[in-house]
């Protein structure tokens, strides 16, 4: 595994691998290990991404990092108190903005199995603490989803396996009475594990996106009301069947954007689908990532840039001068945003 920070423009539709500090917290390292199967929150009252757990190649962790966003991006391994949960992957985490919390729930625990249990962890002291609901509690499970309801102010859980069998069950846990209970929507929608799902506030609907490499498809669990399951189809490419994948709802786009997973092969592609009037699938094509050499400009000269040990090499067979520049924002933040390599993406289809 590789530990690797590569920002998406979600404007420009470009990859950057992005330069970042970390910051050694005691005796600790000063940046995540490569880890699998974590949880990953954002933090929007102090603009940082917050990650916990995950497989780091020999077990699961339960280390919380913190990645500073802006100008100047750092890791940090978060100092936090209280009796942290135990080890895990596979596990949720959502952010609740009433709470100012993120909320983690299940994994596996290796070599023990499954786990069915709750935690917080304050975003403003930065302490675990365990949470103990009322209501009748969801089976142990790992590889499952979960979506912050904002509508209700909820978390809702679904699928996942015990190692046994794939969970088709939707559970519901209150973040105000901090209850759960066991949804029943109408329809029906099969069990998986591994999948993706993203809350669509305009819709008040969760959009679940494949999850094993024999279901290619995506269902809508509608919240409003009437809780029910509904196959969609939307028009232009699917994405290749796929799971352990990852999804997020883009505000200002409208749309679900898909990246990677594992099916026949390991892809590494970015679909859209836009959620307005019309669901549309399209295809976002990378061209290959540029080579990078110290000093050199992206428009065929030499520029030096002190500090800076990258440049991006132009290459007239991947765009134009003004198209490279116009994807990653200007010519100046060609030469100061990327340190490791770029790639362009070209949307079928826009």
């Amino acid at each position: 595994m590789q530990s690797r920070l590569l920002p998406f423009k979600l404007g420009s539709f470009v990859w950057l691998a992005m330069g970042v500090a970390g910051i050694a917290s005691s005796a600790a390292a000063d940046e995540p290990p490569s880890l699998s199967l974590h949880s990953a929150i954002y933090d929007p009252v102090r603009q940082r991404m917050v990650v916990f757990g995950g497989n780091d190649g020999a077990s699961g962790g339960n280390q919380v990092w913190v990645l500073t966003l802006g100008n100047d991006p750092k890791w940090r391994l978060l100092l936090t108190s209280g009796a942290p949960p135990a080890k895990r992957f596979g596990h949720t985490a959502i952010y609740d903005p009433v709470g100012d919390r993120m909320i983690v729930f299940g994994g596996f625990r290796d070599p023990f199995g499954g786990l069915a249990d709750l935690w917080s962890l304050s975003l403003a002291d930065s302490t675990w603490n365990p949470v103990q609901p009322t209501g009748p509690v969801p089976p142990a499970r790992y590889y499952h989803s979960a979506i912050y309801d904002s509508h209700q102010n909820r978390m809702i859980v679904f699928g996942g396996t015990d190692g046994i069998k794939d969970f088709s069950d939707v559970w519901s846990l209150s973040l105000t009475s901090t209850m759960w209970d066991s949804l029943n929507p109408t329809g029906t929608v099969a069990g998986r594990e591994q999948h993706s799902a993203v809350y669509d506030p305009l819709g008040d609907r969760m959009l679940v996106f494949d999850g094993s490499i024999t279901y290619d498809n995506i269902m809508q669990l509608s919240l409003g009301d009437s809780l029910s399951w509904t196959e969609l189809h939307p028009s232009g490419q699917a994405p290749t069947p796929r799971s352990g994948h990852s999804a997020i709802y883009d505000p200002e786009g409208d749309q679900m954007i898909v990246f990677g997973g594992k099916g026949s092969q390991y892809p590494d592609d970015v679909w859209q689908l836009s959620l307005g009037n019309t669901l549309a699938w399209s295809h976002y094509t990378l061209l290959p990532f540029l080579r990078l050499r110290c000093g050199e400009s992206p428009y065929g000269g030499f520029r030096r840039h002190p500090g800076r040990r990258y440049g991006i090499r132009y290459r007239s067979d991947l765009g134009s001068r003004s198209e490279i520049a116009d994807a990653l924002g200007s010519r100046e933040a060609v030469h100061r945003g990327v340190p490791d390599g770029a790639a362009i993406a070209r949307n079928h289809g826009r």
